[in-house]
């Protein structure tokens, strides 16, 4: 521990990224004589910092312990008292449970952080993961009746009839998607498209012209793209249906 609280003081800031994982390591091996709540806070933010490192670095499993030593230091009423840097600790291991395959373990946290977070924004990149995992389960009906739960939470529904009037040029002169619920309903109906054309093909070209509609409404964004490129294709399941 004084070793730990030696390197953190004295670590000059432009060295401090290289020295992340031995400061956490000395903390981490004494964590039942941390002094203050404020220090068992400092300690949480240090390992979420090495734990985003080691997963940036492709190298999940050690971003897992990092990321257990953060949660082990958030106090009891974590969530009332330290409520953004639980989230962040939570949505991280959440991810990284994912990537590794830990399925099991990210639908128990998922349930826990879906119960604890206040917003439908907090909520969005764990409904993501669920959605992205219900397809690798290959369970794509929950997949696809997740992503129709979360648009409807935020506010979108489904347009029924292509757009009248846009065309590619038309990109050119849309501004920048900004808004953070306009860009999490792109991104729910990005993930929506694949699982509804395996079991809900009418779906299909309704989430497309939904797609297309919130940009022409609200900017650009990377999904347009691909909505446009299979808005024809969309027209025309919609023209049989």
């Amino acid at each position: 521990m004084q070793i730990g609280r030696f390197l953190l003081k004295d670590t000059p800031s432009s060295l401090f990224s290289d020295k992340i994982f031995d400061i956490c390591w000395h903390f981490n091996q004494s964590l039942d004589i941390i002094n203050t709540p404020e220090e068992a806070i400092e300690i949480a933010c240090l390992n979420l910092q090495a734990g985003q490192k080691a997963k940036s670095a492709m190298a999940d499993q050690v971003a897992i312990k990092y990321l257990e030593f953060a949660r082990a230091c958030l106090p009891i009423d974590h969530w009332q008292r330290e409520y953004d840097l639980s989230l962040e600790i939570y949505k991280e291991m959440i991810e990284t449970l994912f990537l590794t395959g830990h399925f099991e373990q990210v639908e128990k946290r998922a349930e826990v952080l879906l119960q604890e977070t206040v917003t439908i924004l907090d909520k969005i990149k764990i409904f993501e993961i669920l959605i992205q995992l219900y397809m690798v389960k290959n369970q794509m009906g929950k997949a696809l009746d997740t992503a129709l739960q979360v648009l409807d939470m935020l506010g979108v529904s489904l347009d029924p009839y292509p757009p009248e009037e846009f065309s590619v040029e038309k990109l050119s002169t849309l501004g920048k998607m900004t808004a953070p619920h306009h860009l999490a309903a792109m991104r729910i109906l990005n993930f929506a498209i694949s699982p509804s054309y395996t079991v809900a093909p009418e779906l299909y070209p309704r989430l497309v012209f939904t797609m297309v509609r919130l940009s022409a409404e609200y900017g650009n964004s990377a999904f347009l793209h691909l909505a446009i490129r299979i808005l024809p294709y969309s027209s025309v399941v919609y023209s049989g249906i």
